[in-house]
């Protein structure tokens, strides 16, 4: 996101910002959001949907590689009957 203090402190503020501000100012240029899916692809990821406003990018992948692309080592953590899936970041 451009502008990113800006933009936060308006929101803090309650400021309205019109749509075409927003896109004007401050969402990610389309450039912005090729890089991100570039760099998801190299990592062995799929890039499973864009949104209309390049503030997000989804995808998935393996476990493997998504260890291998965020420098985290996934484990199942159990509390009580429920498991879940935890990560924990990996030093270099």
């Amino acid at each position: 996101m451009r502008n990113f203090e800006e933009f936060r402190s308006r929101v803090a503020r309650g400021e309205p910002i019109p749509a075409a501000e927003l896109e004007a100012k401050y969402a990610p240029f389309a450039a912005d959001e090729d890089r991100v899916v570039a760099w998801i692809r190299s990592q062995r990821l799929a890039v499973t949907r864009t949104d209309p406003n390049p503030l997000a990018v989804f995808g998935r992948g393996t476990i493997a590689a998504l260890q291998q692309a965020f420098h985290t080592q996934f484990a199942r953590h159990a509390v009580g009957e429920t498991t879940r899936l935890r990560s924990r970041q990996v030093k270099d």
